[in-house]
């Protein structure tokens, strides 16, 4: 079953593998530009959809096997979600060197008239409630140290990570509890749909780190 069948992405779930096709488009001098692709994968994939572990503003995310491996695959049908799940696969681009550290792999970009897709490494369930999360899952270190002793990935957590992301020039958007993921007990953001270019001002004047200590309910007046 192709990607240019008509029905709704949830149809697929459980019965024959999609094949999704690596999205053509023609490329811009400018790979920061919001019509630039990104470079998919070489050959189409056959993959199985297991279950939807989630929806958002550009479509629906399931959980996609092909050849034992697990991914997690957002599929967008719409023609305003096509377009978003484009502005995120660039996103993801632009953040290249962070990706299978504290955002996701991206292994292709897919795409038809009727669908696009974006097959990402899978990083477990979204948290449900952001109290549910650990001080130390939501700021792992100061940011006095985040900024003398950024060189430690492991040590790095939500509001740290959220840093890296503007460092990279990138603001993600659209911060709360769905977008967030628990991966062998460390938390990272997904889903970048609403993201966009940014070049940060620092962590006392950010809209977005001043807004993500608030929605991760960290202490605003404690230098972090």
């Amino acid at each position: 079953m192709t990607a240019s069948s008509t029905q709704p992405p949830t149809a697929y779930v459980g019965t024959t593998p999609l094949l999704l096709t690596p999205a053509v488009d023609q490329a811009v001098e400018d790979p920061f530009q919001s019509n630039a692709p990104l470079d998919p994968l070489d050959n189409e994939i056959e993959i199985s959809l297991t279950e939807c572990i989630g929806h958002g503003a550009s479509g629906q995310v399931f959980i996609g096997l092909t050849d034992g491996e697990k991914y997690a695959v957002k599929i967008a049908s719409s023609k305003n979600g096509k377009q978003m799940l484009q502005q995120e696969a660039e996103m993801y681009e632009i953040l290249s060197d962070l990706q299978g550290q504290c955002i996701p792999k991206i292994y292709g970009f897919f795409g038809s008239e009727h669908f696009k897709a974006l097959v990402m490494a899978y990083m477990g369930h979204s948290v449900e409630n952001i109290s549910d999360l650990s001080i130390h899952q939501r700021c792992a270190v100061s940011f006095v140290q985040f900024f003398l002793f950024n060189d430690s990935m492991d040590s790095r957590q939500l509001l740290e990570e959220l840093c890296l992301i503007h460092e990279h020039g990138a603001l993600h958007a659209d911060i709360r509890a769905p977008n967030i993921v628990l991966q062998n007990g460390s938390a990272h953001f997904i889903d970048f749909s609403h993201g966009r270019e940014h070049e940060c001002t620092g962590c006392d004047t950010c809209f977005e780190l001043i807004y993500a200590r608030r929605i991760l309910m960290l202490n605003l007046e404690q230098p972090y």
